[in-house]
This record gives C-alpha cells, sequence and structure tokens, in this order.
C-alpha cells in the first residue's frame, strides 16, 4: 500500500488516495476496512468503527501485477482541532480467484497447497492546518532489562 500515511488539513481538500498493487502472479481478492484509531496503549493498537470517512471500493479482484487506487473522502465539513487518526487496511480475503484447472493429483497421492494472505496498512491523519503538536515528556524511567521507558503525550493545539 502506498503511501505509507497521507494526511487531510485543507478543508478545500478532503480527499486522498492510496494505491494496493499486487506484484504475484496471480489475481487476488482484496477487501478494504477504515477505523479511527483510539488508542495505542502497550503498543496494542485499538481501532473503532467511524462514521467520519467514505472510501471507495471497498472490495475488488486487484488482477495480477496490477494497481488500484482506493479513493478515501473525509466528511465532517471541518477539520478537527485536535488530531484524528485513521487505519486504512487492505486485506485479502480467503476466496480463490485464480482462473486456472486444479493440478491432478495421481491415485494414492497427496497434495497440499498453501495460500498466504497479507494485509496491508496505511496511517490517515486529519487535522485542522493551525494545529501544531505539543509533545510533553511526561516520565523517564530505567526498566530492569536496561532499557528506558519514556512516556509522552501530544495534546495537539489550534
Amino acid at each position: 500500500m502506498t503511501p505509507l500515511y497521507n494526511t487531510v488539513n485543507d478543508i478545500r481538500e478532503l480527499k486522498t488516495i492510496f494505491t494496493v498493487e499486487n506484484p504475484s502472479n496471480h489475481p487476488v481478492a482484496v477487501k478494504v476496512s477504515v477505523e479511527r484509531v483510539t488508542d495505542t496503549d502497550n503498543n496494542k493498537e485499538k481501532t473503532t468503527k467511524t462514521a467520519n470517512i467514505n472510501y471507495y471500493p471497498a472490495q475488488f479482484v486487484l488482477d495480477s501485477k496490477s494497481s488500484k487506487n482506493i479513493r478515501i473522502t473525509y466528511l465532517n465539513k471541518n477539520l478537527p482541532k485536535i488530531e484524528e487518526v485513521y487505519r486504512v487496511l487492505a486485506t485479502e480475503l480467503d476466496v480463490n480467484v485464480r482462473d486456472r484447472e486444479p493440478t491432478k493429483v495421481a491415485k494414492g497421492e497427496k497434495r497440499a497447497e498453501v495460500i498466504m494472505r497479507f494485509s496491508y496498512g496505511g496511517l490517515l491523519f486529519v487535522k485542522d492546518k493551525s494545529a501544531k503538536p505539543n509533545i510533553k515528556i511526561e516520565s523517564l524511567q530505567n526498566l530492569s532489562d536496561g532499557a528506558l521507558e519514556i512516556v509522552m503525550t501530544n495534546s495537539v493545539t489550534a
């Protein structure tokens, strides 16, 4: 998926594009989803469904060696004063869309086929142009394994 992240920060341009590419020799079925990132506590991302984003197409078959644009639109009339983050996911579906005959197996032989399915993710940042980062270090702590734990907050201001 390209780009890995994109920003909407101009009220005159509430649309952006992510591109999904299939470098393989076989077509794949793809499902797109967009969810708001609400928290990243302990390196675990939490997301929720959102009505603020529209995207098209939601599902498609991507031919081999081809790409497809995903159009994403922020639906609110005003950009938020505090940055909103959205996870854009393109997930290969467990659907066989290959146009070929199954491989013939001789009597008594066993055959297995493993097909890997992938998810590709990008981030969409939405904020008013006037919003500026306000990063503060809340705490520093030396951990027992020698690592340093840094807790920071970013209260974006507009």
